[in-house]
């Protein structure tokens, strides 16, 4: 489970690579450990993190379009109710990733 937890702090981060590692590696414990002793709990654990593996496709393209927007809105200078530019603020913020 420690994998799995290491995936979603990976998420929360939107290191979307290093989550799909982490989660990749828990599934294959959980389905190692079920493949010798089957129990009900871990197979719903692992079928929980795959779920979330396939969720970091959208989570990344999301936040593909959210940086898109905010440098979009900062070239046009249409952010009147932001007390700072946008993506330079965002990107600031996020300094553990880039985004393209």
């Amino acid at each position: 489970m420690a994998y799995a937890e290491l995936g979603w702090l990976y998420r929360q981060i939107a290191q979307y690579d290093k989550a799909a590692t982490s989660f990749d590696r828990a599934v294959a414990l959980l389905e190692a450990a079920t493949g010798k002793r089957p129990a009900p709990e871990l197979t719903k654990a692992a079928k929980e993190i795959r779920d979330a593996r396939e969720g970091l496709k959208l989570d990344s393209d999301m936040e593909k379009l959210w940086v898109r927007y905010l440098r979009t809105i900062q070239e046009e200078g249409t952010f009147p109710n932001w007390s700072s530019k946008p993506y330079d603020e965002y990107m600031k913020t996020h300094q553990l990733r880039s985004v393209p």
